[in-house]
């Protein structure tokens, strides 16, 4: 996997701090539980608990298939629910309960997309009131027969030592993602600028070896037929018609030139179309499938097309595959795209080419992230997806 296996990664490890901490605490109150005092707030507590643990357990599942957005929302939701839960058992230590509310949110932000952060911050606030609520409720029903002196303290620092760690882990490893991200910035930078000049360079070369012999050819013609024009015209106009000819494939490769380096279709008619026409000119069966594409900016635009463009022509060239498909979509406030083959494959974490980093370099640039994820004898997977607002139509 390349490019989005950090993401994955990152959120695993947010995913098990997690995991450690809720089933920790569970351990802690059925020890309270059975060695302290039968208090019926400590069984729901416990229950509670677990129940945010199992959510847990589902996005353990969920990570492994790359779905960063929906274990995202499961961590938080997982911390909501022992969140009350703790509130009711221990209504004494509600602010440290409100105070860990808050800490998923915040380091998660970088999984969310803003439509699902709004609906997020809205039941983050919707389990806050209803935790300082049960807080309230069951702190006005406290007596000596709750012990609560006795199980307040050391649930206090049960939990005030597990947030602060959690987000302790969370500001390091944001600070390490950031300092990550900054040098994946400047190394991308450096190549995305090698990459233009060795566009330039090979833009050059096409002109030389291509129209620019054709165009020489094309001069030599018409300079013989103008010498043979009045003496032996049935020769001269056999010139001239090679010449015709000559600049016909002068004209088409000039032509493939320009569509090289930006398609006309993709302006003028969008994604779909674009990529229905580079289909179209694969050796081995190529579909796309984007219903309803809308258009969206050029920069958004020229970096899937060219991405797809690159993937299609891989799978095309090296796959062996018997189908490459091509989906497009848009999901959530972000354009998603995949380019999939049924073809040999390769080990993706052993090979590395300017081909696969200038995809991912591409994709980064437009504030997207790019996973390939590649086994051999089974096929490979190319997923992107960059945060993107549909334009209205023209």
């Amino acid at each position: 996997m390349t490019g989005g296996s950090g993401a994955a990664r990152r959120l695993q490890r947010v995913l098990r701090a997690n995991q450690v901490g809720l089933w920790g605490s569970v351990l802690v109150l059925v020890v309270l539980r059975l060695t302290l005092t039968a208090d019926t707030g400590l069984t729901v507590g416990v229950l509670m608990l677990t129940a945010g643990g199992v959510a847990l357990l589902v996005a353990e599942y969920w990570v492994r298939r790359g779905r960063l957005a929906l274990v995202a929302v499961l961590i938080v939701v997982a911390n909501w629910i022992p969140a009350v839960g703790v509130a009711y058992a221990t209504p004494f230590i509600t602010p440290v309960g409100l105070f860990a509310l808050l800490v998923p949110v915040v380091l998660l932000l970088d999984y969310l997309s803003p439509r699902v952060l709004t609906r997020v911050a809205m039941g983050t606030v919707l389990a806050t009131a209803t935790l300082a609520g049960v807080g309230e409720w069951r702190r006005t029903q406290a007596t000596a027969a709750m012990t609560a002196p006795t199980i307040t303290i050391p649930l206090v620092v049960l939990f005030v030592f597990g947030v602060v760690g959690v987000l302790s882990a969370g500001l390091v490893q944001h600070t390490r993602r950031l300092t990550e991200q900054a040098e994946a910035l400047r190394l991308s930078r450096s190549r995305l600028a090698s990459a233009a000049d060795d566009a330039r360079r090979g833009i050059e070369r096409d002109l030389h070896d291509g129209a620019q012999q054709r165009l020489s050819t094309l001069s030599v013609r018409l300079g013989r037929a103008r010498r043979l024009l009045p003496g032996e015209p049935t020769q001269a106009e056999q010139v001239l018609t090679a010449a015709q000819e000559e600049l016909h494939e002068a004209i088409k490769e000039l032509r493939d030139l320009a569509h090289g380096i930006y398609p006309m279709l993709l302006e003028q008619r969008g994604l779909a179309q674009a990529l229905a026409a580079a289909a179209r000119r694969a050796t081995r069966p190529c579909s796309v499938e984007a219903p309803g594409l809308a258009r969206y900016p050029a920069a958004v635009e020229n970096a899937v097309y060219f991405c797809c463009l690159e993937a299609i022509h891989n799978a095309d060239r090296h796959s062996g595959a018997t189908a490459i498909t091509l989906r497009l979509r848009h999901d959530d406030d972000a354009l998603a795209f995949t380019v999939s083959d049924d073809g040999s494959g390769f080990d993706a974490l052993a090979v590395t080419s300017r081909g696969l980093t200038g995809m991912v370099d591409r994709i980064r640039a437009a504030g997207g992230t790019l996973s390939i994820d590649s086994t051999p004898g089974v096929g490979t997977v190319v997923a992107g997806r960059l945060p993107a607002v549909v334009l209205p139509p023209s």
